[in-house]
């Protein structure tokens, strides 16, 4: 229920806040008062367009505030789904704002969301009928929500069952995609993989391998400078480079040498056995300086079969991992998918069986949808035209026209899609010896306001949408039809919140909360003012309907009148649908 509506620098209003109340709201007054700026406003908060013109003059921004109260845990459970957040009290406090300078502002429990989320919100709690773009009936997709609604029980068990099977249909049509594919691309992916499978094993890598083959290289291409620098070395160490002795013989020779002295002083001794030492060290290293020397091999044709595999190892790196170890394990993964490929024509074969299967079900599920669409089309068909002669639209055709569709043209598969295989559109002749047309392209903005009006009448009990929204409902009727017109507003209101748009005191009259819009100037400065009205104050809003500016006793008791009649009218209506 949408309890509050505050809005803000729209047009000619200031500032203004109603409070709704749960049942049927009218708004009377004046033409070009601002009766359908209230209507409007709500369908800007529900993510409807409100173009900047309509900014008051003067001002920045416009503000729109929609107070709303959720009673239904699954609509509540649906906006949390989207991402809206809704107070414990089961309250969501809905803000827009717009700017001259084209900006747009929208949030929902005080956190910004999209215009979408108001969309979205609105699609869920509020219908608007009448001169407006976005209303439901307009929408072709929405017939079969309106005749699905009318069946009722009879429909929605085998629609349940159909839409467990379709979920099952889409998980096995994917899995088969996944697992054919383009059969030229398939045989392309085989040739891939079994290429870089044989690239990759042929290589014949092992882990550490890299490490020490760059090892091999260093020394290989080191060998001539290493065999020279080891033998230049050694000839110093232990041939005749010093002095035409070996440094070993020389360090001998100082060290006598030192050994004479070293009774005199501790110190003397002490280098002595450091030069001995030294000595021993040169020879020891002098002979492993040999050993190395005669260990260098210089072989190019190793060294160049060690680069060519190197360079192997880098192609791999390059395109199947950063190291052997990765190309191991991507050579292992690749390994495993060519097998699930080869393998999958088992599982293909299983899956397409069950996929037959499953559609098999699911075109005889639809027919059974159709074939109750089409039998219950023709009682709607006769309830509606019913509904339409009492809001003085006779001699109009209402054509519930039910298609089933079961191949498509290109695949010659059922496209299934959550309704079955049906497309349901409405179509309408409102005068005599006309052919029946689309709705959306015939219809009228009253015309289309009363065909939902008499639709929302029979489906009453199983509407979803606990808020309506009419304008223009009373387009070009009078006396009878209005009076028929207020009867249904007032039969719906009892499941619904109604919010209507009137120039009729009939229809007004079936009021449980009345507005009453008019113009006051201000000053140099023009406003619309909302105001609330009851008993005594009702009567004489009623009765300037009646009676325009010339307002009698007469007209005043009139009012009443009518106004204890629709009472009474009401209660009755009211009783009948809740029993």
């Amino acid at each position: 229920m949408l309890t509050k509506l505050y809005i803000q620098n729209v047009a000619l209003i200031d500032k203004v806040e109603l409070d709704f109340g749960a049942g049927l709201n009218i708004l009377t007054g004046e033409t070009g008062a601002g009766k359908s700026i209230v209507v409007d406003s709500i369908t800007a908060i529900i993510g409807g367009r409100l173009s900047k013109d309509l900014i008051r003059s003067g001002t920045e921004k416009a503000i729109i505030e929609g107070l709303f109260i959720i009673n239904n845990e699954d609509k509540i459970n649906e906006l949390r789904g989207y991402g809206i957040v809704i107070e414990e009290d089961n309250s969501l406090l809905v803000v827009r704002e717009f700017y001259q300078n084209g900006k747009n502002v929208c949030r929902a429990n005080g956190r910004l969301v999209t215009v979408s989320a108001l969309k979205f919100i609105g699609q869920l709690l509020v219908d608007i009928h009448g001169q407006h773009d976005n209303q439901s009936l307009l929408q072709t997709e929405n017939h079969i929500d309106f005749l699905d609604a009318f069946i009722g029980e009879e429909i929605i068990a085998i629609k349940s069952e159909y839409t467990v099977k379709l979920n099952q249909l889409k998980t096995l049509r994917s899995e088969l995609a996944s697992l054919v594919g383009n059969p030229e691309e398939r045989a392309r992916k085989i040739d891939l993989l079994e290429f870089q499978i044989k690239e990759i094993s042929d290589a014949n890598l092992t882990i550490g391998e890299e490490d020490e083959l760059i090892q091999k290289k260093l020394r290989l291409a080191n060998a001539e400078k290493v065999a020279n620098t080891l033998s230049n070395a050694y000839e110093i160490l232990s041939g005749s480079g010093f002095k035409g002795s070996s440094i070993h013989s020389e360090l001998n020779c100082v060290a006598r040498d030192i050994s004479q002295i070293s009774f005199i002083d501790e110190k003397y001794s002490t280098a002595m056995n450091v030069l001995e030492e030294i000595s021993y060290n040169i020879q020891e290293l002098s002979r492993d300086i040999r050993v190395w020397r005669d260990d260098v091999e210089y072989n190019p044709q190793l060294l160049e079969q060690i680069e060519e595999r190197l360079d192997l190892i880098s192609r791999l790196k390059r395109k199947y991992g950063k190291d052997i170890d990765s190309i191991l394990s991507y050579n292992d993964k690749i390994g495993n998918e060519l097998e699930d490929i080869e393998n999958s024509e088992e599982r293909v074969k299983q899956i397409s069986v069950k996929i037959d299967s499953l559609t098999t079900e699911l075109i005889e599920l639809s027919t059974n949808m159709s074939k109750k669409r089409s039998e219950l089309g023709k009682v709607l068909e006769s309830k509606i035209v019913k509904e339409l002669e009492e809001l003085e639209m006779r001699n109009t055709r209402f054509i519930v026209n039910v298609e089933f569709d079961s191949h498509d043209e290109r695949e010659g598969l059922p496209q299934f899609n959550i309704n079955g295989l049906n497309k349901v559109e409405f179509f309408i002749s409102p005068n005599l010896g006309e052919q029946p047309k689309p709705l959306a392209k015939i219809a009228s903005g009253g015309e289309m306001s009363r065909i939902m009006l008499a639709i929302k009448t029979i489906l009453a009990k199983v509407d979803r949408k606990s808020i309506l929204v009419f304008d223009e409902v009373d387009t070009g009727i009078s006396g009878k039809t209005a009076q028929a017109v207020g009867e249904k507003l007032a039969y719906l209101a009892a499941v619904h919140q109604v919010v209507c748009v009137t120039h009729l005191a009939h229809i007004a009259a079936m009021a449980d909360f009345y507005f009453n819009i008019e113009k006051q100037v201000e000053g140099d400065r023009t406003r619309t003012r909302v105001t609330k009205v009851d008993g005594e104050e009702e009567s004489k809003a009623l009765a300037s309907i009646l009676g325009g500016a010339n307002i009698t006793e007469t007209t005043i008791k009139h009012a009443k009148e009518i106004k204890n009649s629709s009472n009474q009218l009401k209660l009755r209506l009211r009783n009948m649908l809740l029993n």
